[in-house]
């Protein structure tokens, strides 16, 4: 909050983009460091990782396909999805925007490195979480589906019809990532995205061309952060198992 208002007094100086840069590439930085810590808690039991993508183009041998998992998904579960996917690209395609005007730049500063940093790491760590977060929620209904029994027997670990089996992502995990979405979408939405931090986009686009991208793109960006929120506190109370 204090940075909030040091850069609410300082808009037009270039110390304030510069720090409003640095602040961005540590919190991607320490967002993807959880994203691979995450990735690998998730899939460490599997010979190898089940991208979603690929099973959409690949013959896949697993029991349990992408377009399987899909069918045993809930309405709103794949309404969450459609609009995690649409806001994913959304965010990809700003930092595609952005990645490129800051390599074509002149002079190369360190604000471009930055600018540039900012906007590559988001691209990865933004697709790897919406794969984290795919697994889980299939996975989670998928389960259910499977262990969902009409008539559980006395002394079983089946309590109203479902197995009770260990969760894919940890409790503390999924209460750190709930933490750090509504933390960064706070940082997004009040300073990394506005408008006036985005000097180097618009000195290469134009003004009047990046108004365009950036009110179709900035909404959808900032909306993966708080929809990523709202699915892991749903993915945390079980919401997708009913």
């Amino acid at each position: 909050m204090a940075f909030i208002f040091f850069q609410e007094s300082n808009k037009s100086n270039h110390v304030t983009l510069t720090v409003s840069e640095v602040c961005e590439v540590l919190v991607v930085t320490i967002v993807l460091f959880y994203t691979i810590v995450s990735c690998h808690k998730c899939f460490k039991s599997c010979s190898q990782l089940p991208l979603p993508l690929c099973y959409m183009y690949l013959p896949c041998p697993k029991p349990l396909p992408f377009c399987y998992k899909l069918l045993l998904c809930s309405s709103h579960l794949l309404i969450d999805l459609f609009f995690l996917l649409l806001a994913n690209l959304a965010l990809i395609v700003y930092c595609c925007f952005t990645l490129y005007g800051s390599s074509k730049s002149s002079p190369r500063r360190l604000i471009e490195g930055l600018t540039f940093t900012a906007s590559f790491i988001p691209i990865v760590q933004s697709t790897v979480q919406s794969i984290i977060i795919f697994y889980i929620c299939t996975s989670q209904t998928t389960r259910t589906k499977e262990e969902t029994s009409p008539s559980p027997e006395p002394g079983s670990d089946v309590q109203h019809g479902v197995k009770t089996s260990k969760p894919i992502l940890h409790t503390d995990y999924i209460n750190i990532w709930i933490t750090l979405s509504f933390g960064i979408w706070l940082f997004d939405t009040f300073s990394a995205k506005e408008y006036e931090t985005n000097e180097i986009q618009i000195r290469f686009y134009g003004e009047s061309t990046w108004k365009v991208i950036g009110s179709i793109l900035i909404p959808l960006a900032i909306f993966f952060r708080f929809h990523s929120c709202i699915m892991f506190l749903k993915i945390k109370s079980n919401k997708y198992n009913h």
